[in-house]
């Protein structure tokens, strides 16, 4: 027997090396160990060493005690030594990319830190020792109220802070959701949203994908889940028409409702932007969902649902906010004081200039979605999807198919497409990247 020890603490030593040995091999199973009284003698070590050594190991199950006869090594099936490359973090993966045109990322260059961090001393000062207690369930008060003043004023959407539900996030809404909603099918429009429609399947709801609206009537359906002011990915607004029909749908029966996500609603860059489909609600049929994280910052990671009131009836404390009590009251002074509303108005300006300078670079290709929001997408005939990702992972750029997006397959109209996003790039790098771009693909 071969046990050294090292300095440290001495069981740890001893408990780690018999450990290893037993790992490889050297002690076959059903191996007696020498006593601890005689391990104590060979190693000069003390029996209480020893001793907690062992009842480590046995803890572990590499070894069982038998009364009056020792301990014993136990019968250990042999580990896999897998070969395979180390699975890298999310930052070594992007470090591989030079430029990423992610459609979810902001500009984070013009956001107001200053201003930020003023009301987040603020807000400390204001809550006092209530910031270390837990938020209410339904979201801070104060928050609420502001999110309704908000929507009141830019969405045409007249609700009650006590109609409105805080979330750490969509799909934290989205979860509380299938809790609350009626039993049966949550219809989605195709392309959708993947994380929308994964959080419906996590929480046990079939989902039924519709390309065309009007054959939501036969899908027996008992919500129906969309992205009407920007849809994800494609970026066209859902006509007027459709809303009213959707509407009418949702008010020809007890149950059905109408989960509208108002995703990327700010940024519009030509026309007037169609009212929601919640300005319209005359049933009492529509949830409302709304975010800060493409407006403000993803990591704010505050959004917010206006529920009907069947549904707000039905909504249970159980349904903590996740969101801190210091972060909502921040967010609260930040609406309030009018901060909101100015950074909405610079970052349209900004993101303008962006998307004008990307969809410069592309203006003899077929462009979708360029009127609104943070991405745009590019039609590239004579490369497939694959193609257009791969060769620009050649030059360390990082583009984003749509295909993952369609749960039936991708209609002819919509290949050789990849979705562009101009966020977080600076305008210098959005002129520079999409000009390589241009190239390896040959437009």
């Amino acid at each position: 027997m071969n046990v050294g020890i090292e300095k440290g603490f001495l069981w740890e030593q001893l408990y780690s090396q018999l450990k290893d040995q037993i790992q490889r091999g050297d002690y076959a199973p059903l191996t007696k160990l020498p006593s601890k009284r005689e391990m104590a003698a060979r190693l000069g070590v003390s029996i209480n060493t020893v001793t907690a050594a062992y009842a480590r190991l046995e803890d572990e199950g590499y070894i069982e005690a038998k009364e009056r006869s020792g301990f014993f090594v136990k019968a250990i099936d042999e580990l896999i030594h897998f070969t395979a490359d180390p699975i890298k973090s999310k930052a070594e993966r992007e470090e591989e990319f030079e430029a990423d045109f992610s459609p979810y990322r902001v500009d984070r260059e013009h956001f107001p830190y200053t201003i930020w961090r003023r009301l987040l001393r603020q807000s400390v000062e204001q809550t006092g020792e209530d910031m270390l207690l837990p938020p209410p369930p339904q979201g801070d008060a104060s928050l609420k109220t502001a999110i309704c003043a908000y929507l009141r004023q830019s969405r045409s959407i007249d609700c009650d802070p006590e109609s409105v539900i805080v979330g750490g996030g969509t799909g934290s809404l989205l979860r509380m959701l299938c809790g609350i909603l009626p039993k049966g099918t949550i219809a989605t429009e195709e392309p959708v949203y993947r994380s929308a429609e994964a959080v419906f399947r996590a929480m046990g709801r079939e989902t039924h994908p519709l390309y065309d609206l009007s054959q939501l009537s036969d899908s027996e359906a008992a919500a129906i889940y969309l992205t009407p002011s920007h849809q994800f990915p494609l970026g066209y607004s859902l006509p007027v028409a459709e809303r009213v029909a959707l509407l009418n749908w949702a008010a020809s029966d007890s149950g059905r409702y109408i989960i509208e996500d108002d995703y990327d609603s700010e940024f519009r860059y030509s026309g007037r932007p169609l009212p929601p489909i919640k300005s319209l609600d005359r049933y009492d049929r529509v949830v409302y969902i709304g975010t800060f994280s493409k407006c403000i910052a993803p990591s704010l990671k505050i959004s917010y649902a206006v529920l009907p009131g069947e549904l707000l009836a039905a909504f249970s404390p159980v349904y903590l906010s996740a969101v801190s009590r210091l972060e909502q009251q921040t967010l609260a002074l930040f609406i309030n004081g009018g901060y909101f509303e100015r950074h909405l108005n610079r970052m349209r300006s900004v993101y303008a200039k962006k998307r004008a300078l990307l969809t410069d670079v592309f203006r003899d290709c077929e462009i979708f979605g360029e009127n609104a929001g943070h991405h745009i997408i590019v039609k590239l005939p004579g490369l497939s999807e694959a193609e257009l990702v791969d060769r620009a992972a050649q030059k360390r750029i990082k583009v984003y198919p749509i295909s993952p997006y369609f749960m039936q397959g991708i209609p002819k109209q919509y290949t050789s497409c990849v979705m562009l996003g101009y966020g977080s790039l600076t305008e210098s790098e959005i002129s520079y990247y999409a000009s390589v771009l241009r190239e390896v693909w040959q437009v």
